[in-house]
């Protein structure tokens, strides 16, 4: 399971790593005494009732055990649980849905019932059978529920089934206002969708196309970023078209997939300007991530520990970057002359321009603004 906005413990990753070493987490619950000895399923779901008002629809090792004791009740289990996720009780819609999220057994028939219990909990646990269940209707429930929330259960779920999802998410592209979230989720996609630019490219390209048709081609290739550099000479002759909103989206494209891409594969060692300036040799060669604040000009490039510290012409207060030769223009705008978070390499040896500096950040994976202020 991923771990998303969706309520959890505390995190799912904390509550496996406490539950793996034999330790309860502080925020599980009991089952009710009466529940393990219950005979019928009438009777084990009175039994839960207290915990319903409890549920906040995290899932630990309660959920999982109430999923498999109720499971020997077979379908008709299942279909009390599903009704009770989409009925009014909000407790028991939390527990359900929490038990149900580790329910083996689905099929295209639950599909409805779902549905209902969705919509009553936007990007909810529910999420999860919908993907295991995996037909167009599922599919499309998913991505009615897509603009709803942000980096949760509908998420990732529409990101397992990648390709298959591509077709329910298209005319969610071709519209400007419901773009964004199915731009979101074919990023998370990732690889798994990469083959599918080159029919994208020839739809974006085909005249006879409907234009909001060619639009959402246009943006799912974006939503690949770099991934879809090899798709940006089939597209570029499309940033002098003639029609205002194609030549427009395509320029958008095109910067995206051209433009500079973190990239989070290692986390660099937090550490201050002032450790490197004091300590280069410990952090030389190292994979590093330090906040200050960035200006970017001519033979000038460089984070400062302070904004005083550039205005005052302090460059021995500051490490050289080698500035990404991809950073577009509209990404350096978002980060020069603000404090900015940076990962790069640290040369301890590198003093930039002139030797003007305490050495040098190479091989940036990371370069976002730094928007904390403190209130």
């Amino acid at each position: 399971m991923k771990l998303t906005t969706q309520r959890t413990c505390t995190g799912l990753i904390i509550w496996l790593s406490l539950w793996f070493t034999g330790q309860r987490p502080a925020c599980a619950y009991s089952v009710p005494s009466g529940f393990s000895e219950c005979r019928s399923l009438d009777a084990c779901m009175r039994s839960l009732d207290s915990k319903a008002l409890t549920s906040d629809g995290s899932i630990g090792p309660d959920e999982e055990l109430i999923a498999k004791k109720l499971s020997t009740f077979g379908e008709s289990a299942k279909r009390e649980l599903l009704r009770r996720a989409a009925g009014g009780n909000a407790g028991w819609r939390n527990l359900s849905g929490a038990v149900l999220a580790n329910w083996k057994n689905w099929s295209p028939s639950d599909v409805p019932e779902l549905h209902a219990a969705l919509r009553l909990d936007p990007g909810g646990w529910m999420a999860g059978p919908l993907r295991t269940i995996g037909t167009p209707a599922a599919v499309e429930v998913l991505v009615e529920d897509l603009p709803k929330g942000s980096e949760n259960q509908t998420d990732f779920a529409l990101e397992k089934l990648g390709p298959r999802a591509i077709p329910a998410l298209m005319p969610l592209l071709e519209n400007e206002n419901t773009a964004a979230p199915a731009v979101r989720v074919i990023k998370l996609m990732g690889d798994s969708v990469v083959p599918l630019q080159s029919n994208w490219s020839r739809i974006a390209n085909d005249s006879k196309e409907p234009l909001q048709r060619r639009m959402a081609a246009l943006r799912a290739i974006g939503a690949l970023g770099s991934k879809a550099r090899q798709s940006a000479d089939s597209i570029r002759s499309l940033s002098t078209s003639t029609n205002p909103s194609l030549r427009h989206q395509t320029v958008m494209t095109l910067e995206a997939i051209q433009s500079f891409e973190p990239k989070f594969n290692e986390r660099g060692q937090d550490v201050s300007v002032i450790d490197l300036i004091a300590n280069p040799t410990k952090y030389d060669g190292k994979q590093v991530q330090i906040i200050g604040f960035l200006r970017l000009e001519f033979e000038g490039d460089a984070i400062y520990l302070h904004q005083e510290d550039f205005e005052h012409g302090i460059s021995r207060n500051a490490i050289w970057i080698d500035r990404p030769v991809d950073l577009s223009e509209k990404q350096t705008a978002e980060v020069n002359n603000k404090y900015v978070i940076c990962q790069g390499t640290f040369r301890a040896a590198d003093h930039g321009h002139m030797g003007l500096f305490s050495g040098a950040l190479t091989s940036i994976t990371r370069l976002e603004s730094w928007g904390y202020q403190r209130q």
